[in-house]
Formats: C-alpha cells, sequence, structure tokens
C-alpha cells in the first residue's frame, strides 16, 4: 500500500462515520469530527492486518459504539490495486461488534 492521505470509512449495523488517515510508512494518523486514530497497519501481498486506537476527542460527538469512547480495532483485510483496502474489524472489549472498514487514497503525501 502507498503512503498517502486516504479517505474512511467505518460502519457497523447500526451507524457508520467517515474521516481521514494519514498512512505513511504503516504508521496510521488521522481521525473524524470526534474522534482521533491512530495506529500501525501490516501489508504482506493483498492482504492488510493492523491495529488502530480510537479516542474521543470532542465530548459532543456520539461514538460508533454507543457509550465506548476509547478502543482498540484489530482489522484483517486486503487491498486493492487502486491503492484501497476493505477490512473487518474487531473491538478488543466487545467482540461480537463487527466494524467494516474501508478506504481510498485521496491524495500522495505534500512534503
Amino acid at each position: 500500500m502507498k503512503n498517502g492521505i486516504y479517505g474512511i470509512r467505518l460502519n457497523t449495523t447500526e451507524k457508520q462515520v467517515s474521516g481521514t488517515v494519514i498512512i505513511e510508512n504503516n504508521i496510521v494518523q488521522g481521525g473524524d469530527m470526534g474522534f482521533v486514530y491512530s495506529g500501525k497497519i501490516s501489508i504482506d501481498g493483498e492482504k492488510i492486518i493492523g491495529s488502530i486506537n480510537i479516542k474521543r476527542w470532542n465530548e459532543n460527538i456520539e461514538s460508533l459504539i454507543p457509550g465506548v469512547y476509547e478502543y482498540k480495532l484489530s482489522l484483517n483485510g486486503s487491498t486493492g490495486k487502486d491503492y484501497s483496502f476493505n477490512a473487518i474489524a474487531k473491538i478488543d472489549k466487545f467482540p461480537e461488534v463487527i466494524v467494516g472498514v474501508l478506504g481510498s487514497k485521496i491524495q500522495d503525501i505534500q512534503k
């Protein structure tokens, strides 16, 4: 997967949120209007795995998982040839909750 700025969408059966992340050298940093995302991913061929910490910074925004304001997503999925990815994630404290994670590259990182 190429370094860059990615648009992402996280969804459960109840709710969907969208945000942006910067992926650089397998480090993920970004967020949305209420939460910050940080973590690491690993790419092996077309397989992507990773761990993303999610923490609320804006108390006026409700969580993807109501009442849960800090958690870790463990994701497992695949990458596309067009610098996209599609993964299923589980939450460390709530393994019964499945989160879909979709991402696509928006642009390169400007240096």
